[in-house]
């Protein structure tokens, strides 16, 4: 009886481990997000484009409402994965700042006259 009651015990143990896993795995789109060279990209794309940059600024959302279940979720003895889901978050609040700010306008700035023009391809 007592073996029958380990096996359960280890399973369960086992599956809320999986689960954690993947919910950990499915945090890789905001990786992408948060990468420097993304963010250069994502952030002249969204200063050229108005309609990519509400629909980046709404994903940002959406990945903030999920890292928040996550973290009601997890239980307070995981704080390293707690800890990084913050951050994450903190990532992402700094990002929708920049993409609100049009902080791409600093990069211009430090551009020429002729190389601001040939900056917006879809100029051309």
């Amino acid at each position: 009886m007592s073996s029958i009651v380990y096996m359960i015990v280890a399973f369960t143990i086992c599956l809320c481990g999986l689960y954690l896993y993947g919910k950990m795995s499915n945090l890789e789109d905001i990786d992408q997000y948060l990468s420097k060279e993304n963010q250069e990209s994502l952030l002249k794309n969204c200063y050229y484009d108005h309609s990519f940059k509400k629909h980046t600024l709404q994903e940002i959302e959406i990945m903030t409402h999920r890292i928040n279940a996550q973290l009601m979720d997890l239980n307070e003895d995981r704080l390293i994965i707690r800890a990084e889901l913050s951050s994450k978050i903190d990532s992402l609040k700094a990002l929708k700042h920049k993409i609100l700010v049009d902080s791409y306008n600093e990069k211009l700035a430090e551009l020429s006259p002729d190389q601001r023009a040939l900056d917006d391809w879809n100029r051309f």
